[in-house]
Formats: structure tokens, C-alpha cells, sequence
């Protein structure tokens, strides 16, 4: 009888652990199944987005072609001929606009670069811009005028200002905030702006742009009936983004500036629903400063 008792001991402990290796081995099949279904769920999301990704791009370089071709609004991917695997090109669809405003911000002007800045509808030249226009300018670098084998990181800027209907009727400005150290020596024509902190901030297309000098003490007067073209932004020692706001000064109103150029925006769905938005703005023409500079 005891034996007997033993022999189901046995059996109760064999049965158990038959069941928790049963129990372990669902556990990690499950587990397992789990993990490739996240993992091909996953992989095929990235496919997904790259195809997404690709045809906003796709999109973009069709809005550069019909931006080319003089063509603002809104298209569809369907109306573009751009047809793309999985991709709704009903519900796909490219914006062109020309915004104008009283504010701009250019991109980052490489040091010894130049920005052009449009003052005219280019490239007729038909309509002027007629007001003051307060300049910014950023120290991305730092603080500093140099002094001996430091090297100076404040940028200055060199504006000129081609107007008439000849384009002899220039004005230039050299604009630096730094009097000791390397800096530009003081004539009629050099501004000293003013410098702050904390940065003025300037928001432009929904993003926020920092400033730490302004030139509103000095502003540039743009007078219309000068029939005025562009102004020419030339970076001296450091690189940096400029601002440009119309101002009410001796004009009235603050006027908007003419465009500047043209923004380009992708909006590709799938027909699943992911969608990607990829935009570009396209500048009017900028003229490479080793046309106006020769360096040696």
C-alpha cells in the first residue's frame, strides 16, 4: 500500500512537470509568434514610410517643374500624371504658393557670400517695393572682434542697393558693430547696429529665427519711384541668417514684400493612410558673389 502510494507520487510529479514544460513551451512559441508578427508589422510600416517618403519627393520635383513653368495652387498627384505604386495619387497632392509679407528670413549666408534680396517683381520689374526695412543679422559663432591671433566671430555685412533704370543709381552701406580688434574702418557709409540680449526673435513660416543685431536705428529707405531691384547682402568674418522686416518709418503702413520666391509642398498618402510632407522653397535667382568679388 505505501508502495503503492510512492508509484502515484511518481506519476503526480511526472504529470506536472509534463504540464509546466507543455506551458513553457507555449509561452515561447507564443511569445515567439508575437515577436515576428510586431517584427513583420513593423518592417512592412518602414517600407511603407520610405514609399510614402519617396513619392513626397517625387511630388516636390513635379512642383519644381511646374513652378519653372509659372504654375501656382494646388494639384493632385492624379492631375500631375504621377502615378506610384500604393499610393493614393487622389489624395496626393502638391502646393505652390508665392507668400508675401512684411517679415523674410534668408538661409544661412556663408561667410564672403551674399544673399540677394528682391525688391522688384522679377523678373518683369514692373512693381516696387516702397518703404524702410529694418536689417538682423545673427553671431552664430560667438562674441568676440578678434584680437590678435583670435579670430574674429561677429559677422558684418556689406549692402548694396542697385535701383534706376540703368542700375547705376547704387547705394552701399557697410554695417559692423565692432570698433576694436579686426573690424572696418569708420566712413559716411559704415552703421554701427545696435546689439541685443537677449536676441530679438523673429517668426517666420511658423519657426522661430534669433538675432542678437539689428540695423532699425539706421534704417534703409526704399523709395519706389527710384524704381529700386535688390538689395545685395554680402557676409563679412562670420556666417549668418538675415532678417529683413518692413517698417512703418517715414512710409506709413508697413508694405509686404514682393515674394521672394516660390514654396513647394508634398503631401503623399497611401492607400492605407500613411501620409509624408516634404517641402522646398525655391529662391528667386541668387548671383554667386565672385561676380561682384575676385578674390586671389
Amino acid at each position: 500500500m505505501i508502495g503503492h502510494r510512492y508509484n502515484d507520487t511518481r506519476s503526480g510529479q511526472a504529470l506536472l512537470m509534463l504540464v509546466l514544460v507543455i506551458a513553457m513551451v507555449l509561452t515561447v512559441v507564443v511569445a515567439t509568434s508575437f515577436r515576428l508578427s510586431t517584427d513583420t508589422q513593423q518592417t512592412r510600416q518602414q517600407e511603407e514610410s520610405v514609399r510614402v517618403l519617396a513619392a513626397a519627393d517625387s511630388g516636390i520635383e513635379k512642383g519644381i517643374q511646374e513652378a519653372n513653368a509659372g504654375s501656382t495652387g494646388v494639384k493632385t498627384f492624379e492631375e500631375l500624371d504621377l502615378t506610384l505604386a500604393g499610393i493614393d495619387a487622389e489624395n496626393s497632392k502638391v502646393y505652390i504658393t508665392q507668400n508675401t509679407s512684411t517679415q523674410f528670413v534668408s538661409p544661412i549666408v556663408q561667410r564672403d557670400d551674399q544673399y540677394i534680396f528682391y525688391l522688384s517683381n522679377y523678373p518683369t520689374n514692373s512693381t516696387y517695393f516702397t518703404g524702410s526695412i529694418n536689417l538682423y543679422f545673427g553671431s552664430s559663432g560667438g562674441a568676440s572682434c578678434g584680437s590678435g591671433p583670435s579670430p574674429r566671430n561677429i559677422p558684418a555685412l556689406e549692402v548694396t542697393l542697385v535701383q534706376g533704370d540703368a542700375n547705376t543709381d547704387v547705394r552701399r552701406w557697410l554695417i559692423d558693430s565692432c570698433t576694436t580688434g579686426q573690424y572696418i574702418a569708420a566712413d559716411s557709409n559704415k552703421i554701427a547696429p545696435a546689439l541685443h540680449s537677449p536676441p530679438v526673435t523673429l517668426t517666420v513660416d511658423e519657426s522661430d529665427y534669433s538675432f542678437t543685431h539689428d540695423v532699425s536705428a539706421n534704417t534703409i529707405d526704399i523709395v519706389g519711384g527710384n524704381k529700386p531691384k535688390m538689395l545685395i547682402v554680402r557676409t563679412l568674418y562670420e556666417n549668418t541668417r538675415l532678417g529683413f522686416v518692413s517698417s512703418s518709418s517715414g512710409f506709413g503702413s508697413s508694405a509686404n514684400f514682393l515674394p521672394q520666391g516660390k514654396e513647394i509642398r508634398a503631401e503623399a498618402r497611401s492607400i492605407s493612410g500613411t501620409s509624408k510632407v516634404v517641402s522646398l522653397f525655391q529662391s528667386l535667382p541668387q548671383i554667386p558673389a565672385d561676380f561682384f568679388v575676385t578674390t586671389f
